[in-house]
This record gives structure tokens, C-alpha cells and sequence, in this order.
């Protein structure tokens, strides 16, 4: 990234401030010396901070992080759907018959009338006219 002043935030290869010019001159005077990628990335992280790799990179978790986080994201997203998806197109179960209305019990006259029918019989006798 260029580490231009004005901040463009722009890839190198892009970018067409001012001070782009002098930072890819110091890239082709480091490739000159025979510096290594890998030294020239930590020459500039030295320097520059890390804001200056267009990526992340994987040295420590923070930086990791950043690059799994998304696909992590990604992948559970596409679980959630699915799982949604697959709840709305399922066939429905089949619904519970309901339980046989029970039987009414026998038709009692007063000689087959339970002690309760009875005394029921009794309590009512008294406030009829």
C-alpha cells in the first residue's frame, strides 16, 4: 500500500501521488542490493508498520484471524439457510388424531342412582316448592 502522507490508500501499483514514485524507487534499489521478498516485506513493515501489506498476513492471530473470519462467516451463513430452507420445504407430519370422546356413562334410574345422585336428589328436594 502506498504510505503516502495524504493517506490515498491506494495499492502501489496504482497509485499516482507523489510519493508513490520515490517508495517504488526504494523497492527496485532493495531488489538491486539481491533482498529476498520476504526481507523487503519486513524492511517495509519495519519502517512503514504493517499498514503498508495490502493483505494481512499470518503471523500472528490477529492477523489470522482476519482471513479465516470471513469464510467462517460465509460457511455458517450458508448452514443457516440450508438448515432454514430444508425446515420450510419438509413434508409436514401428519397430524394427531384426537383421543375417542369417552363413553357417556349408563343411564341410571333412581333404583341404580349412585349414594352422590341420591343425597345430590335430597339437597335439591329441599329448596323446590
Amino acid at each position: 500500500m502506498c504510505p503516502c502522507e495524504d493517506k490515498c490508500g491506494k495499492v502501489l501499483a496504482n497509485c499516482i501521488c507523489d510519493y508513490s514514485d520515490g517508495f517504488r524507487r526504494d523497492i527496485d534499489q532493495m531488489i538491486a542490493r539481491g533482498m529476498t521478498r520476504e526481507q523487503i516485506l519486513n524492511a517495509l513493515v519495519k519502517t512503514y508498520g504493517p499498514t503498508v501489506l495490502a493483505a494481512p498476513g499470518t503471523s500472528n492471530w490477529l492477523d489470522l484471524t482476519s482471513w479465516i473470519l470471513p469464510f467462517l462467516a460465509l460457511a455458517l451463513g450458508a448452514w443457516a439457510i440450508t438448515r432454514l430452507l430444508r425446515r420450510w420445504t419438509a413434508p409436514q407430519p401428519a397430524p394427531i388424531p384426537a383421543p375417542p370422546a369417552p363413553a357417556a356413562p349408563p343411564a341410571a334410574g333412581p333404583e341404580g342412582s349412585s349414594s352422590y345422585e341420591r343425597r345430590l336428589d335430597d339437597e335439591l328436594s329441599r329448596f323446590e316448592p
